[in-house]
């Protein structure tokens, strides 16, 4: 009997995928291609897809922002026409009466306040074909974004004769001037009067009226 060894028939284990050098190469090929097919589809993004992605982002952004009642912006001054679909406003002096008003007539005391008094003096045009009147008057505005309304005993403060817009007639066709005093704080400055339409909840401008 043949004393030399028997060849072994057991194979020799093969070495692991993971291990292979080639393995990685390809892993990182593949990653960069997948980087670099997202990029493309960032920047081929049409004008349009982008317009409303940024028109998306503009809504959001209004949602969830308190909504404002800001008047439109100043855009006229003293001696300006301001035109609405049913009238026509024009201001034609305001003046900073300071603390005291003086009253038009002899059983009426004078006025006194910790701030003062702006008187605005205006016409309106009444543009439709029926008789109109006004219940919400215009309000003035300061610099801070704070609002005003007409001072409650204006008439006793305005000059004889004149008139204030509460509740007044406007004909159709017609030019009617009238007088507003307003009671507002010392430090209030810039200030704009409120000119609007004679529909309820119409659109409304400011009129600056230069201090």
């Amino acid at each position: 009997m043949s004393d030399q060894p028997l060849s072994s028939s057991v194979p020799k284990p093969k070495e692991p995928i993971y291990k292979k050098w080639w393995f990685w190469v390809i892993i990182v090929i593949v990653l960069v291609a997948i980087g670099k097919n997202t990029e493309e589809k960032k920047q081929t993004t049409s004008p349009a897809e982008q317009s409303t992605q940024e028109q998306q982002a503009v809504t959001s952004a209004e949602e969830t922002t308190p909504s404002q009642t800001t008047p439109s912006e100043t855009t006229y001054g003293i001696g300006d026409v301001v035109k609405f679909d049913d009238s026509k406003w024009i201001v034609v002096a305001a003046k900073d009466n300071g603390s005291i008003l003086k009253s038009n007539n002899m059983f009426q005391k004078e006025a006194s306040t910790d701030g003062k008094f702006i008187t605005v003096r205006f016409k309106v045009k009444n543009l439709t074909k029926t008789e109109d009147r006004i219940m919400d008057t215009p309000k003035l505005i300061d610099s801070q974004g704070r609002e005003f309304k007409e001072y409650d005993s204006q008439s006793f403060y305005i000059p004889e004769g004149a008139k204030t817009l509460t509740l007044e007639a406007l004909p159709p066709s017609m030019y009617k001037e009238f007088y507003a005093v307003y009671e507002v704080p010392s430090d209030a400055v810039g200030f704009r009067f409120q000119a609007r339409a004679l529909s309820a909840f119409g659109d409304k401008i400011l009129v600056n009226l230069g201090f």
